[in-house]
């Protein structure tokens, strides 16, 4: 638990340097910037359980054919859960 209200702490203070901790719109803000750089990671990274060979995303395994290619975790998913971290439990 001390390890998580650490890391919790570093990124209050993080946000908190940038500005976006007090005001109206704090967890907006933290939503949208966490959401922003979990989507520049996984297409800047392109995970091979997300992306294809060629770059492309794989198709979300729910909504794909079975012969297709399709990926268990859709890579939009890990925004959401960066967005949502940063603007809810931050």
């Amino acid at each position: 638990m001390e390890s998580y209200i650490g890391l919790v702490s570093g990124f209050e203070r993080f946000f908190d340097g940038l500005g976006m901790m007090k005001g109206n719109n704090a967890r907006s803000k933290r939503f949208v910037f966490g959401a922003l750089v979990g989507g520049i990671l996984v297409t800047w990274l392109k995970p091979a359980s997300m992306f294809s060979k060629d770059g492309s995303a794989k198709t979300w395994a729910f909504l794909a054919d079975p012969e297709e290619e399709s990926a268990m975790v859709p890579w939009w998913l890990v925004p959401t859960i960066s967005g949502i971290f940063s603007g809810i439990f931050i």
